[in-house]
C-alpha cells in the first residue's frame, strides 16, 4: 500500500504576514511546523483555496512599490 501523499496542491508559506493575510481572506491553515534546517515556522495551505488571496497579496505588494 502506498502511503505517500502527493502534495502538488499544497503551498508552504514562511511569511507570517502573508499567512495572516490569507487567514483574513478566509483561507484555512492545514498544518504548521518548523523547518528542520532553517528553524523557520511554515504554514501549509491548500493551493486552490489560496488563489484569490494570493492574487490580492500580489496586487497589494505591487501597489506598495508604486
Amino acid at each position: 500500500m502506498n502511503t505517500t501523499k502527493k502534495e502538488s496542491n499544497i503551498v508552504y508559506i514562511y511569511n507570517v504576514f502573508q499567512c495572516n493575510f490569507y487567514l483574513s481572506r478566509g483561507c484555512r491553515v492545514l498544518e504548521t511546523g518548523l523547518h528542520p534546517s532553517t528553524k523557520k515556522t511554515w504554514y501549509k495551505f491548500d493551493y486552490y483555496d489560496t488563489q484569490t488571496a494570493y492574487d490580492e497579496w500580489c496586487k497589494r505588494k505591487s501597489e506598495l512599490v508604486k
